[in-house]
């Protein structure tokens, strides 16, 4: 009996060993830190945490960088923190945490790892979303995150935000500018201004990424997301005016405070607003000075417009926004008490347009107001934008950052609400900053004029790659089949984004594309494919699971185009398992991933 419990208490012992020393080893897999470089210029590597330590390297912008850890290590000199990074072979390497945008990487899977994972999966969140709000949950308990479900396929999502002058970007880099007609002009090989002295057309890969809301799901940048309701609790004047960081715009500090209490809007996003949209000081933008000005003939004086409603893309945008505070040319538009002759005015009118034209019609956060997408909004999705600036959210975000950070207001309930996408990629980056010359359109006119050689045309103009050109706009290519297809996506959607990239596209096709459609793209063939539409209607149904079951159960045959939609897990074969999906799409279980 003695040598009965001993064992037992031998076996207790070892039990409790192991529980202590390797049950911590065996939890849910390590979270991984990344920074990306905001600095334009790139962003200094140092031996040590501050600006006292020696220069060892730089690290070039929009270059991803991983943490040794997720927390700073010091502040001295740098308001963030300074990081410890994985660099080269060097042991000791630091930057400025203010320079980084700071998300991580936890679980890749599909399988929540623990609660909150679960609940964010029973919210609707997809798992791309998952390690980055746990992240955020673990930092901040007290905020609260929801999904809008937008209904939205991705490839339409960017391709209706790429046509040529709705997303602009102020940027030197070639890579990020539009090639698309309009855009860019071969005949001259230069890209063409369409606002002020150098805002041009951003590229799809470019609104792509700034679409993305997995992109921006750090502590700086997700109060992108914020509800943007007033709350007296911290919603002050001294909030107000660290967003404008000693600029003398925050002498109206409570002016924005009596807007947002009497419009039910956040002054603090009305001050950030305003930051990105005149500077934070008067002066900086002739819409706060109320000096002189001549517009279509007629001269204007004493108005303003801190938020430029109203600047509409274009040369004069900032005088056609002021004209807008006039009430029109002949002062006859009295709303929003137009016309705006003082700052206060303007802050109080515009305040009450923005609460009444977008936060109460559905574009309640300032994602929103950039990207309509909201099912419920009042607008037809994806338009009535307040601004072109593809980047503009992702400042204000930052400066709304800023404010509360100064202020200790991190930790308030903040809610946040962040939209989803049918069909989204796994993730998305940044293009390359240096453009790709085979990329570029040619220029039809050097073809017209070199008859020379023989009629040998010898223009080395360059044809772009039609494969590139398909992931361009979203979508997926093997060489010789078109995929990333949704129902319902049209025709001419399709070929209106190819052509704006530069493509030479021409189909028989028409209405929605079904399997089999034929595009010809850079005079290269191209299939579509729908998964799960077997009979080429363009939709996804009954008709469709009859003959797939058929073709299992070996009653009829499909064709090679039939028989790759039919492949709905993409595994090289069509079985039971292929059934099964598309029965769940059709019962509206789950979707089919194209």
């Amino acid at each position: 009996m003695l040598r009965k419990n001993k064992q037992i208490t031998i076996f207790m012992l070892a039990l409790m060993l192991f529980s202590y020393f390797v049950a911590p080893l065996v939890t849910s897999a390590a979270v991984k830190y990344y920074g990306k470089v905001l600095a334009s210029d790139g962003l200094t590597v140092r031996q040590g945490p501050g600006t006292k330590y020696n220069k060892i390297g730089e690290v070039a912008f929009n270059t991803q960088v991983e943490l040794v850890s997720g927390s700073p290590v010091s502040t001295s000199g740098c308001s963030m923190g300074w990081y410890q990074i994985n660099y080269n072979s060097s042991k000791e390497a630091y930057v400025c945490g203010t320079y980084l945008s700071i998300t991580s990487q936890g679980n890749t899977s599909n399988t929540p790892e623990d609660d909150y994972e679960r609940q964010l999966q029973n919210l609707g969140f997809p798992s791309t979303y998952w390690s980055y709000l746990s992240e955020l949950h673990k930092k901040h308990p007290n905020w609260t995150f929801e999904p809008i479900k937008t209904n939205i396929y991705w490839s339409t999502a960017v391709a209706k935000q790429s046509v040529v002058g709705v997303s602009l970007i102020q940027t030197k880099y070639d890579g990020w500018k539009s090639t698309a007609s309009g855009s860019y002009d071969p005949s001259t090989k230069k890209f063409i201004v369409l606002e002020g002295s150098n805002w041009y057309a951003a590229s799809s890969g470019v609104v792509a990424y700034y679409m993305d809301p997995r992109n921006f799901l750090d502590e700086k940048h997700v109060f992108m997301f914020e509800k943007l309701n007033y709350d007296a609790s911290y919603q002050n004047a001294n909030a107000v005016k660290s967003v404008f960081n000693g600029g003398n715009m925050s002498n109206y500090a409570d002016s924005f405070v009596s807007a947002g209490a009497t419009y039910n809007i956040n002054p603090i996003y009305l001050a950030s607003r305003v930051r990105q949209e005149v500077g934070a000081s008067i002066g900086v933008s002739k819409a706060t000075t109320g000096e002189q000005f001549t517009y279509d003939g007629k001269t204007y004086s004493g108005l303003y417009n801190v938020y430029n409603i109203g600047a509409t893309t274009g040369s004069n945008a900032v005088l056609r926004g002021l004209v807008y505070a006039n009430g029109g040319s002949n002062g006859s538009a009295t709303s929003y008490n137009r016309p705006w002759r003082s700052i206060e005015a303007s802050i109080s009118g515009g305040a009450q347009m923005i609460a009444s034209s977008y936060i109460s019609k559905g574009q309640y956060t300032t994602y929103l107001q950039r990207f309509n997408v909201d099912p419920n909004s009042k607008y037809t999705a994806l338009t009535h934008g307040y601004m072109t600036n593809i980047q503009a959210v992702y400042s204000e975000s930052l400066s709304t950052y800023n404010s509360y950070a100064n202020m200790n207001l991190l930790n308030n309930s903040f809610k946040f609400a962040i939209p989803i996408y049918n069909n989204m990629p796994t993730n998305t980056e940044l293009p390359s900053t240096t453009l790709d010359e085979s990329t570029l359109p040619k220029d039809d006119s050097t073809n017209n004029n070199n008859n020379n050689n023989n009629g040998n045309n010898n223009n080395n103009t360059v044809t772009i790659d039609p494969n590139k050109l398909i992931n361009t706009v979203g979508l997926k290519t093997d060489g010789s089949t078109i995929t990333g297809i949704y129902e319902g996506m049209e025709v001419d959607l399709l070929t209106a984004s190819l052509r704006n990239n530069g493509g030479d596209v021409s189909t028989y096709a028409h209405g929605y594309l079904a399997t089999g459609d034929k595009l010809n793209i850079n005079n290269k063939s191209y299939t579509v494919i729908l998964y799960g539409d077997l009979n080429a209607d363009a939709k996804i149904g009954l008709a469709d699971l009859v003959q797939l079951k058929k073709y299992i159960l070996g009653y009829n045959n499909l064709n090679s185009d039939k028989l790759k939609a039919a492949d709905v897990n993409k595994d090289g074969k069509v079985t039971l398992t292929d059934l099964v999906l598309m029965k769940k799409k059709i019962l509206k279980i789950s979707e089919i991933n194209q």
